[in-house]
C-alpha cells in the first residue's frame, strides 16, 4: 500500500533532519540507502552508523533520499518491498515522503502521522496505487498500450505534452485522480489525514461533517482522519466508488482548493501535470519538475 505524506517547504532543516524524523517509524530491516546528487549509486545500510549517516545527510542536504529492504539496490519501486523515498520539490513548495508498506507492521503509520502533526504536515493519502493509477493517467497512448478504452474520456490540450503526444486526458473529470500541487499531494483517497497545514485551505468542520465515509475521527489536535472506503477492495473504479469520491470532493470543495493551489505555482509549473516517477538509485526523472518546462519551451 502506498502512503504519500506531504509537508510545506521548510518543514525539515535538511535531509538529515528528514531521515531522523522518518527512521523511528520504520519497522523493516533497511538494506540499501541512497541520496542524490551527493552519492553515486546505493550503499548498504549500516544500522550501527545511523548517527554518522544522519550528520552526513545533514551536511550534503540532498533533495532526494531513498531506502528499502530489497535484495538488490535495483529493487526500489517494487511493490513487494518496503521503501521510503523523500523528495524536496522547490517548484511546488513541497516536501514529500512516498512510502510503500509491503508487509504488515512494516511502518508505524499511526505514530508517524501523529509526529507529522508537530511538523505541520498538509495531507497524507493512503491507497493502492495500482488500483487508482488510471484515474491519474494523462497519456492516451498508455491507454492504448494497455488495451483500455478512452473514447469516453474528455481530452484537452496540454502546454507541455500536446505537441509531442497529442491531446491528453482531462484529469479533472476523474474524481479519483491524485496530483501534486502547491505544498501538498491531493486525492480523494481511500484513507486521508488532513494535517495542521491543510486548514489554510480546507474547512475543518466541513471535512468532519461528511456523512458518506466509513469513519471520520480526530486522532490528534488539528488532524482529521477520513476513512472514505476500504482500500483493499478489488476495484476503485466502480460507479459507486467514483460517485463517493466525487461527493467527497464536492463536499469539502477539493476541486476549488486544487485550483487555488495551482494558482500559487510558479510560471514553469503546469497545473495538472502528472507525476511520472522512475524510482531508481541512479536516475530520478519527474516530468513535473520546473526544469522540464523551461527546457521544453
Amino acid at each position: 500500500m502506498s502512503l504519500k505524506l506531504s509537508f510545506p517547504a521548510g518543514s525539515f532543516a535538511n535531509t538529515g533532519d528528514a531521515f531522523s524524523f522518518i527512521y523511528p517509524f520504520l519497522h523493516f530491516d533497511i538494506r540499501f540507502i541512497n541520496a542524490s546528487p551527493s552519492r553515486q549509486g546505493a550503499q548498504l545500510f549500516d544500522k550501527a552508523q545511523v548517527v554518522e549517516l544522519t550528520k552526513d545527510l545533514a551536511v550534503n542536504n540532498d533533495d532526494y533520499l531513498a531506502l528499502h529492504d530489497g535484495a538488490v539496490m535495483e529493487d526500489l519501486g517494487d511493490d513487494n518491498i518496503n521503501f521510503v523515498v523523500y523528495r524536496r520539490k522547490p517548484g511546488y513548495q513541497l516536501e514529500l515522503f512516498s512510502i510503500n508498506a509491503a508487509s504488515p507492521g512494516s511502518i508505524d503509520i499511526t505514530s508517524l502521522i501523529n509526529a507529522a502533526g508537530s511538523r505541520g504536515f498538509t495531507m497524507a493519502i493512503y491507497t493502492d496505487h495500482q488500483k487508482s493509477r488510471w484515474q491519474s493517467e494523462l497519456f492516451v497512448h498508455h491507454y492504448e498500450e494497455a488495451g483500455r478504452p478512452h473514447a469516453h474520456l474528455r481530452k484537452i490540450e496540454h502546454p507541455l505534452f500536446t505537441k509531442h503526444y497529442g491531446p491528453v486526458i482531462d484529469l479533472s473529470q476523474n474524481p479519483g485522480h491524485e496530483i501534486q500541487t502547491y505544498s501538498m499531494c491531493l486525492a480523494a483517497a481511500p484513507e486521508m489525514w488532513f494535517g495542521p497545514g491543510s486548514w489554510l485551505y480546507f474547512d475543518q468542520e466541513r471535512v468532519r461533517s461528511f456523512t458518506g465515509a466509513l469513519a471520520i475521527t480526530a486522532p490528534a489536535p488539528d488532524i482529521v482522519y477520513v476513512h472514505l472506503f476500504d482500500r483493499s477492495i478489488p476495484d476503485y473504479e466502480t460507479p459507486e466508488i467514483l460517485a463517493l469520491q466525487q461527493q467527497f470532493r464536492q463536499w469539502v470543495d477539493m476541486d476549488a482548493v486544487e485550483a487555488g493551489l495551482h494558482d500559487k505555482l510558479g510560471p514553469h509549473i503546469v497545473a495538472g501535470t502528472p507525476v511520472i516517477e522512475t524510482i531508481t538509485f541512479t536516475d530520478i526523472i519527474e516530468v513535473d519538475d520546473p526544469e522540464f518546462g523551461e527546457d521544453d519551451e
